[in-house]
C-alpha cells in the first residue's frame, strides 16, 4: 500500500476550497489540507509531522500573493524542492513566466464544477511527474 500523500492548498475562497476537496474525495490516497492564506500554510510547515507531496497556491490572496509565498518557499532550504502549482483564475502570461522561473506549474481554475475532476487529474499527473524528476 502506498503511503498517504498530503497536499497543502492556500486559498482564501471557501467555495474554491470546498470544490477541490470534493474533487479529491474520490482519491483516498490523497489528503487535501486547506489554509485561508499562504502565511498560514508556511506556518504549518514548522508544526507538521507529515510529509508534504504537493503545494497549491492561489494567486490572489490576502496578506501575500501566491508568487510571494512561492519565492519564500524557494528561499527556504527545507521547502525549496517541494512541487508547487500556482492555481489561479488568471491567464496572465507574466504570472505563468514567474511560476515557471520559480520551478512551479500554473493551472487555471475551472469555471464549471464538472471540470474540477479534470484539473485534479492534471495536478496528480504533475505530482507523479515531479516524483520522477529532480527540481533543479
Amino acid at each position: 500500500m502506498e503511503p498517504r500523500k498530503y497536499i497543502l492548498y492556500a486559498e482564501d475562497d471557501e467555495e474554491d476550497q470546498d470544490l477541490l476537496q470534493l474533487a479529491f474525495r474520490s482519491l483516498p490516497e490523497y489528503t487535501l489540507i486547506t489554509f485561508e492564506d499562504g502565511d498560514s500554510l508556511l506556518d504549518y510547515f514548522s508544526t507538521t509531522p507529515n510529509t508534504i507531496s504537493l503545494v497549491l497556491l492561489d494567486m490572489n490572496m490576502p496578506k501575500s500573493d501566491g508568487i510571494t509565498i512561492l519565492k519564500r518557499m524557494r528561499s527556504d532550504v527545507a521547502l525549496a524542492d517541494l512541487p508547487v502549482i500556482i492555481y489561479t483564475t488568471s491567464c496572465d502570461p507574466a504570472i505563468r513566466a514567474q511560476a515557471l522561473q520559480l520551478h512551479a506549474e500554473l493551472i487555471i481554475k475551472p469555471s464549471r464544477y464538472k471540470d474540477f475532476e479534470m484539473v485534479r487529474d492534471e495536478m496528480v499527473s504533475f505530482l507523479k511527474k515531479k516524483a520522477l524528476t529532480p527540481l533543479m
